[in-house]
């Protein structure tokens, strides 16, 4: 079954956010580490959650979206890729919201 889920979520460019976010949310609560990621403290991610969240987000982006998301300072943190990525995106329009 994640097989098959994280075959249907497509690579995140810049005109899909809105399908991206929903197909991945699911997936992410499907995991039970949603609401990890969403926390806005500073508490981090077991080494094994991060380094599995970091591969499933880098990997569901397109080269484009990944040069304007991943950056030396986030790159080793699944938290940090995925606030930066609903920060470029969700603030972007108001229909993708997070």
């Amino acid at each position: 079954m994640l097989k098959t889920a994280l075959e249907t979520i497509p690579q995140l460019t810049e005109e899909n956010y809105a399908i991206w976010k929903d197909k991945m949310t699911a997936l992410l609560e499907l995991r039970g580490v949603l609401d990890s990621l969403d926390k806005d403290d500073n508490t981090a991610l077991a080494n094994d959650v991060n380094a599995e969240l970091k591969l499933l987000l880098i990997l569901k982006m397109d080269r484009v979206t990944h040069n304007n998301i991943v950056t030396a300072d986030n790159r080793g943190s699944a938290k940090l890729l995925w606030k930066a990525i609903k920060d470029r995106f969700a603030s972007s329009q108001s229909s993708n919201r997070a």
